[in-house]
């Protein structure tokens, strides 16, 4: 038993002698890394001030003499002469409130090591510290959870990569800051010795004290109250953040009251979604798995300024009453004063930056009062208040008048405002009262039952409400924008004019008609020429179609001979002998399919739009009585059998031949040429490449005539354009005198 305890012994002696070279070449401290870092500034006589902060902060010392990676930005004596020059309540460091000196000594302490060819390669702007600035919620126990401040650390390769240049840097950070190509640029300061190597770390001898800056949110909230109210007011969330406050362990009397205090989150919405999360210290995006961090610049007017702003426009739009101002009109507002992106001056003097809306930041350095690097991004002081897009283009007035309030809601909760603030859209807007949308059941809920989100809600049958979907605002807002720029009460030309939901708004003999017939529309504020058209207030809605053209043509009704004038005015009616034909035809299914459900002529599902030109009642009378189209209806003698398959196949070809698609036709003239039908040419086509018979459009002596290469020609009625020119959710319609039976008779 001894000798083989004896032999373990020395096998164990052997291992670790034979060892010992190897783990001391992997876990030896390099040469000049003998002492840690607090034994190294100690050792400097350059930097006994800072010796002495880092001394009273507490706990500090400790860990700076410790295992631990950290890199150290160390001021010297003279950097903190000039401190207490800039600050002269302290004259010297025993002066300094412990609460002011920790995280104003801990900015320039950063997690992990890193030395100057690090920094260098880098094209990383920000690195964490160990300094954190506390905030806490008025009145509350609340205190706000924020991350470590991040030091900034200025490369050539960060240089490249972001476009600031020199004159940037001298701009935000003073005359005094000088740029260099060549070395590394820590936020003003110089380096004045770098890499000095230590056992947990790296140490970097600076010639300025850094003072940990507020970021973008609390710079509000400290020097900009009367801009900031309306954010705390409205935009600003709290989320209880229970790790964070349990992490914090003893340290979490922030009030000094002896009991823990809670840990929130706070979070800046704009609207209905995080706009810039300008309270985080280092926000960041995660797109396919690429994290991106980001940086922001605030725009923010003086007090002088905004004050300005609020008593000529804002107060006075909304009868000096500071709770009638809407949310929306003020988010539109802060949107256009926050960029998602570090727009250094440069940037901003060549028109290169855009605010969080995507308008372009237009300022001159004449309305920069001053500069200073928040530490999320940059913040720029202005002497004027920034307007975003929506507010001057055509959208504008709505965002500036009670009576507006639902459709400018609603102009937010569709997504197409950007689309219709553009600076290349050139668009006239009919605005709607509050008073019209609720005259038709629909109405606004702050707060709804069910624990349903604010929105458009419409009162049912049952006494409850319904949500108001999104497809129905974003019709509802789409067929309130022409895509046309110069319709006012002076000039209101006759025509069809495109809304931007692919519908149409008639003009005809100066009145303004929906897709209704019966539904004129009345200017009652007319005329606000703005930037990119014209708004006008209306008294009616402007209806969408509500049927497609498959609905039109299969709801129309049969003329009863022996009723010839019902009292209740039929549906369609001339549309009834077109209908016999598709029923005929076996197409009677949505989209004009055939009865094996395949071959869909319009297919509305996929957003195309078509004109049909539906052979007249008598047009198609007459060719039956003649025999050259297939009996159907009161021309269908008793005891006719019906179509076979191969002469059904025949029909509903023929019948593809009055579907023009993707083109509008009306009888204003402004669409003329030679179109594709959907029907295919029997002599031209393949199974693999249909080739499509065509119809050409012609607009003489204000008279549309359709006409084809066979001699055939049609003309369509001009007498009531209105009635006329059947506007569909996939297209429109018209009647015309012919049934080109040619092309009946080629298949």
């Amino acid at each position: 038993m001894k000798k083989s305890l004896l032999f373990c012994l020395l096998i164990l002696i052997t291992a670790i002698t034979g060892c010992e070279r190897k783990f001391g070449d992997y876990y030896d401290p390099p040469e000049g890394m003998e002492a840690e870092i607090y034994s190294q500034l100690l050792a400097n006589p350059e930097l006994s001030e800072f010796v002495k902060a880092v001394d009273r902060t507490p706990g500090l010392k400790d860990e700076l003499s410790s295992s631990g990676l950290f890199t150290v930005m160390a001021p010297t004596n003279e950097a903190f002469a000039e401190y207490f020059r800039l600050h002269p309540e302290y004259a010297s460091v025993e002066n300094i409130p412990v609460n002011v000196l920790d995280p104003l000594v801990k900015y320039h302490i950063m997690r992990w090591m890193f030395f100057r060819p690090q920094f260098l390669a880098s094209e990383f702007l920000k690195y964490e510290t160990r300094s954190t600035v506390p905030s806490s919620v008025p009145g509350t126990n609340r205190n706000i959870y924020h991350t470590s401040k991040m030091f900034q650390v200025y490369t050539p390769n960060y240089r490249n990569v972001s476009r600031m240049t020199a004159d940037d840097y001298s701009f935000v950070y003073g005359s005094n800051a000088r740029f260099s190509d060549s070395q590394m640029n820590v936020m003003g300061a110089s380096v004045l010795q770098a890499d000095i190597s230590a056992g947990n770390g790296a140490c970097y001898v600076i010639n300025r004290v850094i003072e940990p800056p507020l970021n973008i949110a609390q710079e509000l909230e400290t020097n900009y109250p009367e801009y900031n109210q309306f954010i705390q007011r409205y935009f600003v969330r709290y989320t209880f953040d229970r790790n964070a406050t349990i992490a914090q362990g003893n340290n979490g009397d922030v009030n000094g009251d002896g009991m823990l205090d809670s840990l929130w989150v706070r979070s800046y919405l704009f609207g209905d979604a995080i706009v810039s999360d300008i309270d985080n210290e280092n926000p960041r995006t995660i797109n396919r798995g690429i994290v991106t961090y980001n940086t922001f610049t605030a725009y923010v007017p003086s007090k002088t300024a905004f004050d300005n702003y609020m008593q000529t426009k804002l107060l006075p739009s909304f009868r000096n009453n500071v709770d009638s101002i809407p949310q929306h009109t003020l988010a539109l507002m802060y949107k256009a004063h926050i960029s998602n992106a570090l727009d250094w001056p440069s940037l901003v003097a060549n028109g290169r930056a855009a605010n969080s809306l995507g308008d372009n930041i237009v300022i001159t350095s004449n309305d920069i009062v001053s500069t200073k690097m928040a530490s999320n991004g940059l913040f720029y002081e202005l002497n004027r208040t920034l307007e975003p897009r929506a507010f001057t283009a055509a959208t504008g007035p709505s965002f500036f008048a009670p009576e507006y309030w639902y459709f400018a809601e609603m102009l937010v909760k569709s997504g197409y405002l950007n689309t219709f603030v553009g600076e290349q859209s050139k668009i006239t807007v009919f605005a709607p009262t509050n008073k019209v949308f609720m005259d038709h059941n629909i109405f606004y809920l702050e707060n709804p039952s069910n624990g349903r989100a604010p929105g458009f809600f419409r009162l049912n049958s049952n006494n409850d409400w319904d949500v108001i979907a999104l497809t129905e605002i974003n019709n509802i807002m789409g067929n309130h924008i022409l895509l046309f720029d110069d319709l006012n009460s002076g000039h209101k030309p006759d025509g069809f004019y495109q809304a931007q939901n692919k519908s149409y708004v008639v003009v005809d003999q100066g009145n303004i008609y929906a897709s209704e017939k019966d539904s004129v529309i009345q200017i009652i504020d007319p005329d606000h020429k703005m930037s990119n058209g014209t708004f006008h207030g209306i008294n009616q809605l402007l209806f969408v179609p509500a049927y497609s053209l498959y609905n039109m043509v299969n709801r129309s009704q049969t003329p009863n001979p022996e009723n010839p004038n019902p009292e209740t005015p039929l549906i369609n009616p001339q549309y009834y002998k077109f209908r016999e034909l598709v029923i005929a035809a076996g197409i009677q299914r949505t989209d004009f399919q055939d009865v094996n459900l395949e071959n869909g002529i319009t297919a509305v599902s996929t957003s195309k739009r078509f004109t049909l030109l539906v052979p007249s009642n008598q047009a198609i009378i007459d060719a039956q009585n003649a025999g050259l189209l297939p009996p159907t209806g009161r021309e269908k003698p008793e005891g006719t059998p019906d179509l076979t398959a191969l002469e059904q196949k025949k029909l509903a070809n023929y019948l593809r031949y009055f579907f023009i698609p993707e083109v509008d036709i009306f009888t204003d003239g402004k669409t003329s040429g030679t179109f594709n039908t959907q029907a295919p040419d029997p002599a031209l086509s393949t199974a693999s490449k249909p080739v499509p018979l065509k119809l050409s459009v012609s607009y003489a002596g204000r008279e549309v005539t359709i006409s084809n290469d066979q001699g055939e020609v049609g003309k369509v009625k001009m007498t009531e354009p209105v009635i006329q020119n059947m506007l569909a959710i996939d297209g429109v319609i018209q009647v015309v005198d012919n049934v080109f039976i040619s092309r009946y008779t080629i298949y």
